[in-house]
């Protein structure tokens, strides 16, 4: 096709093709946000799918986004969020929802609103922007926890989507969406069905980032559910974390499930796979009260026994949330302006972060009476 003279030259032409593609996708792009009074200043690539650099010409705010996601300025134009809202409305209308779709209430709790209210599933969402419910914008540790309760007082259940979630794992916050509404589009298979065996890190990783809203997290071990030969579920298990109190000789802590499927008995054959191949005294397991309300460890025969208090992670400018963990004060030392005098949060707050607070995690412990 180039002919015999560009055969050696094939590496030249691709190098002057990605170019071309580089400088015709700045354009395209310079040209889209310079209608939403952005300017682009560092970050962009052949694909134009990382993280880019824009400043506000209006106020000259920097900050970091997706060119996929073509915030306008979070100073200049704080109602955002109510795009990310405006998805999921058109989401749920898609669903063929019974009854209304609520939108902006404030009469069930006011003088909060809550985003959208579905009356005949007894559910209500709010989907909220990093920046403008986190400290920097006024909510503290309490904001989230405190809407939450208030909600669920009304014979309602609150689930809160953090804009990072909506904006990086939209799919899996539909598919948890869709299960929630108990309106199963998924295939339905019978446990029986299922052959449960343990799984390589690859394939519990790869799963987990596909179907997990948490993502992977490394797991002592990992049991996969096999539909057909494949990989429809998985479930992982660690040692107890002494640093969380929990240091019970043979006990385990349940880290992960997640499955592309629906069936009703599958967690529960591979919960019974793994009590019965390893010595157990007691499991424990956390529920992230943004979410659920810990139905899936009731029927696996766990105890509530405790609610923590609410949690909370750091972010800058850039639509992504950083765990605490990674900030810890030895690690901090690392940065020019640690003291040991400070906290953790002055160090933080000083480098240009801030916190959202989430609504804390309700604990869950099954004991091996057999």
């Amino acid at each position: 096709r180039y002919g015999v003279d560009n055969v050696f030259k094939l590496p030249e032409i691709q190098t002057q093709c990605q170019k071309n593609k580089k400088e015709w996708n700045f354009k395209k792009l310079s040209n889209i946000l310079s209608q939403k009074d952005l300017t682009v200043i560092s970050g962009i690539d052949e694909y134009v799918n990382n993280e880019i650099q824009v400043e506000c010409n209006s106020c000259g705010n920097n900050f970091e986004t997706y060119p996929s996601y073509m915030i306008r300025c979070y100073v200049c134009y704080p109602k955002y969020s109510s795009t990310m809202e405006q998805e999921l409305y058109e989401f749920l209308c898609g669903l063929g929802l019974e009854g209304d779709i609520i939108r902006n209430d404030r009469s069930i709790i006011n003088p909060y609103e809550i985003d959208i209210v579905l009356p005949e599933y007894k559910i209500a969402i709010e989907i909220g922007g990093l920046y403008w419910h986190s400290e920097r914008n006024g909510k503290d540790k309490n904001y989230h926890r405190k809407k939450m309760d208030l909600v669920n007082s009304q014979g309602l259940r609150l689930i809160t989507i953090f804009e990072d979630e909506w904006m990086h794992k939209q799919n899996i916050v539909k598919h948890r969406l869709i299960h929630q509404l108990n309106l199963y589009r998924s295939e339905k298979i019978h446990a029986r069905k299922c052959m449960i065996r343990e799984i390589s890190v690859s394939e519990y990783h790869k799963f987990l980032e596909k179907y997990h809203i948490q993502g992977y997290v490394p797991s002592k071990i990992k049991i996969g559910s096999f539909y057909d030969n494949k990989l429809v579920a998985v479930m992982g298990f660690g040692k107890t974390r002494i640093a969380l109190g929990n240091n019970s000789k043979n006990g385990y802590e349940l880290l992960r499930y997640a499955s592309s499927v629906i069936s009703s008995g599958l967690p529960n054959k591979m919960f019974r796979f793994f009590v019965n191949n390893y010595d157990v005294n007691q499991i424990i397991s956390y529920c992230d009260l943004r979410w659920g309300n810990g139905g899936l460890y009731r029927r696996l025969g766990f105890d509530e026994i405790g609610i923590s208090k609410p949690n909370y992670w750091y972010f800058k400018d850039e639509c992504h949330r950083h765990h605490r963990y990674n900030f810890r004060k030895h690690v901090l030392k690392q940065f020019d302006n640690y003291h040991d005098d400070k906290t953790e949060f002055q160090i933080m707050d000083e480098l240009g972060y801030t916190r959202i607070w989430d609504c804390g995690h309700s604990k869950w412990l099954w004991i091996n009476n057999e």
